[in-house]
């Protein structure tokens, strides 16, 4: 194992000197322009302003300003003497002003150009480094003084100080080496003049330079490789510090034992590790440091073992070990007044004594969403080698399923009985916590009654419902959200069986389903006997259904289809259902075809035959339809007995009347068409026969086509163009004209 980011720490001694030094160099070019035309140009009472404007076209001058500035620094251009107090030196300032130094003006006259500045400083560093033995004079102390992001730091004790650091000969050869070194600081030909301390006092005081002298950390990244065998070796990429190891032996123990005390402490901070690591042959032989532990993006569920925790506070500084946790459950909890809480998008919970070994025997057990486990024992390691105990975890050697449920099972007593508080106290964000927590560990069904209890409780005016949905909406909690209405179906569907029709249909009134599924669910769960003795109650639930945005009759949602026609077999008359009742197009289309059967049947019974054949043909086309639609749903075969039965209502009637009609007056030619179609249709209907059980032989022949096709299965028998002529023969038989908009599938 590894205890990397290690910062070592040493100081190294910095005295701040400042270097005097005299310049001579050649003349820049706008230095040697400014110079020549104060010695050179005829015009004195012309300004280097106006030379350069004039004579050499140069607008822009905010460089020779510079250059300007720099000459009268240097002290190589002055004012004359009886301008001083009342005018300012500049580049504006007339040239007959202007007064160049006189060695720099007797050089130019000879041509010889170079300028030199006798007043100038530089402020250094003079260093000794007690690990390398080394001296130098740097511009700044810009070495590492940190190491970032490290985790431990150790100090070296590096106290003696270089017999020849305060040696005046030995800095003034450092300093012309460090000039030399650097010319593009003070030029070819740099002179030292002085080396001081502070200003006018040189090194040579050497009082004052031991008062000045500092000492300033320095850092170098280091890593201990701790072997399983409890040797250690301290690495680094800094040669010399290798090095000063090497030739000090004691030292790499020190470091040693100073890194892992820091860690100990910090460890010991938050986690309390066990004594003795019990079941050894269940864990990985090499241990790791707890900063090791590589949390999985998989792992959402971590269980910690609150005998190994100091606090849950301390603990949750701990980020790099709970990663994409959503979920953290304390068990053999140390906290008395503390169940459940949610922190750093997190819920945590509090458990009793789990009595289980391979919770005992471990700290730390981090579940991924298939429930497999990666499991971690923290304990204290006697480090031999360097006389000191060490905080490190094992590894469990197993990633096998853990059952939760089984685990929990009997721990969460707690919680449970917190949920029942928050409940009545109406605290649902709370409740939410624990339903998702619940859910995670597969024990939903262990507080599935405390829900009950207080839906049930608060179950004919449906605000604690809508209340509670209201607020797990608002948190995003849509399974809890299930959860909730999956409990409420269950208490209505017990209570259903205690209320009478009205009673149900108030309380289906009252509750919002968020959930389109539970609604249906629960209606479909309805004993079908109600459905079946009483049809208004049958509307009653389409008509909730419509206010959720369900159409029932399409959907066949309690098999209200089926009920529509058992209802009409036994109330037929005309006009005997409202069309815009529903907007359902399915209502539409079977309430059209059966108000028409009502008025076939109606007039059938009044004699007015007339009316029957008018009503016939749409009525046969809209049956067609209807039953060609509806071929999915469930009982699809009682569907069309039910049809049926409506349709033999006015069949026999209908067919005396054509009987009759045909008897009359067998001679014409529609008669003899008629009685021609009525022979096809009888032979029709006996190779249908051949293909049904005997009770279905009396079905109307166009209920037998729909059997054949949709509940044997074999459309084969019968393809679309027998259909059409099917249908074409019954219109000219029972109908009042051999027109057709049917379109046969």
């Amino acid at each position: 194992m590894v205890f990397d980011k290690i910062e070592i720490i040493y100081e190294k001694y910095c005295l701040p000197i400042k270097i005097k030094y005299s310049e001579t160099r050649k003349p820049t070019f706008m230095e040697f322009l400014i110079l020549s035309i104060i010695l050179e140009y005829p015009n004195k009472e012309k300004s280097i302003a106006d030379v350069l404007d004039r004579d050499f076209k140069i607008l822009k001058q905010e460089l020779f300003q510079k250059a300007f500035n720099d000459l009268v620094n240097f002290k190589l251009i002055k004012l004359i003497q009886n301008y001083a107090g009342w005018d300012t030196l500049k580049i504006e300032t007339s040239l007959n002003k202007i007064l160049v130094d006189d060695e720099l003006k007797a050089r130019f006259e000879k041509k010889e150009y170079w300028i030199s500045q006798s007043n100038k400083n530089f402020d250094a560093k003079w260093i000794y480094d007690p690990l390398t033995n080394q001296y130098e004079i740097v511009k700044d102390t810009d070495w590492d003084k940190k190491i970032n992001n490290s985790k431990t730091s150790s100090k070296l004790s590096l106290s003696h100080l270089g017999s020849n650091y305060y040696t005046e000969t030995f800095i003034d050869e450092n300093t012309k080496k460090f000039i030399d070194n650097n010319q593009e600081i003070f030029g070819e030909k740099a002179t030292v003049t002085a080396i001081e301390i502070t200003s006018g006092v040189s090194v040579k005081d050497l009082s004052i330079a031991q008062k000045q002298t500092v000492k300033v950390n320095c850092a170098i990244e280091a890593w201990i490789e701790l072997e399983s065998t409890g040797e250690f070796k301290i690495k680094t990429d800094e040669k010399n510090l290798e090095i000063y190891f090497a030739v000090n032996k004691n030292n790499p123990i020190k470091v040693f034992t100073e890194v892992v005390e820091k860690y100990s402490k910090k460890t010991k901070n938050k986690f309390v590790p066990k004594v003795k690591l019990a079941n050894e042959n269940e864990f990985i032989r090499n241990p790791e440091l707890i900063s090791d532990i590589n949390v999985r993006s998989t792992c959402n569920l971590l269980l910690v073992n609150g005998q190994d925790i100091s606090s849950v506070d301390d603990f949750l500084k701990s980020k790099d070990l709970i990663n994409n946790i959503k979920y953290l459950i304390i068990y053999n909890s140390k906290s008395n007044d503390k169940t459940i809480e949610y922190r750093d998008e997190r819920i945590i919970a509090h458990t009793d004594f789990i009595s289980e070994q391979f919770m005992d025997t471990n700290s730390l057990i981090y579940i991924d969403s298939d429930n497999k486990i990666s499991a971690y024992a923290l304990v204290n390691r006697e480090i031999e080698s360097a006389n000191i105990q060490v905080p490190l975890v094992y590894a469990y050697k197993f990633r096998d399923k853990i059952n939760l449920q089984q685990l929990f099972s009997n721990n969460v007593g707690r919680i449970k009985l917190v949920l029942e508080s928050k409940l009545v106290e109406k605290k649902f964000t709370s409740c939410s916590w624990i339903f998702s927590l619940f859910r995670r560990i597969g024990l939903l069904n262990e507080i599935k009654p405390i829900i009950q209890k207080q839906l049930l409780a608060n179950l004919e005016d449906a605000n604690f419902y809508e209340q509670i949905i209201t607020s797990l909406n608002k948190q995003v909690n849509s399974k809890a959200m299930t959860f909730i209405q999956d409990c409420l179906k269950e208490v209505l569907l017990k209570e259903f069986k205690n209320y009478n029709n009205d009673e149900i249909i108030t309380i289906l009134n009252n509750y919002k389903f968020k959930d389109e599924k539970i609604l249906v669910d629960l209606l479909e769960a309805i004993d079908k006997k109600i459905f079946a003795t009483d049809f208004n109650f049958v509307l009653r639930i389409n008509q909730i259904l419509a206010r959720n945005s369900i159409d029932g009759w399409e959907k066949n949602i309690c098999e209200s289809n089926l009920w529509l026609w058992e209802y009409t077999k036994n109330n037929l008359r005309a006009d005997l259902l409202e069309i815009e009742k529903f907007h359902s197009p399915v209502w539409k289309k079977q309430v059209t075809v059966i108000n028409l059967i009502g008025k076939i049947t109606k007039a059938c019974l009044q004699a007015d035959f007339k009316i029957a054949r008018d009503n016939y043909n749409q009525m046969l086309e809209q049956l067609f339809v209807v039953t060609n639609d509806l071929t999915e749903i469930k009982n699809y075969d009682k569907y069309l007995l039910n049809v049926a039965e409506c349709l033999n209502q006015f069949y026999p009637d209908l067919n005396d009347y054509t009987e009759h009609e045909i008897n009359l007056d067998q001679t014409s030619q529609k008669k003899q068409k008629i009685k021609e179609a009525i022979s096809d249709i009888s032979k029709a209907n006996a190779v249908m026969n051949e293909l049904l059980e005997p009770e279905l032989q009396t079905l109307p022949i166009e209920i037998k086509i729909a059997w054949i096709k949709f509940v044997l299965s074999k459309s084969k028998k019968i393809d679309a163009t027998i259909i059409t002529k099917i249908y074409e023969k019954l219109k000219l038989i029972y109908g009042s004209n051999l027109s057709s908009n049917m379109v046969v599938k």
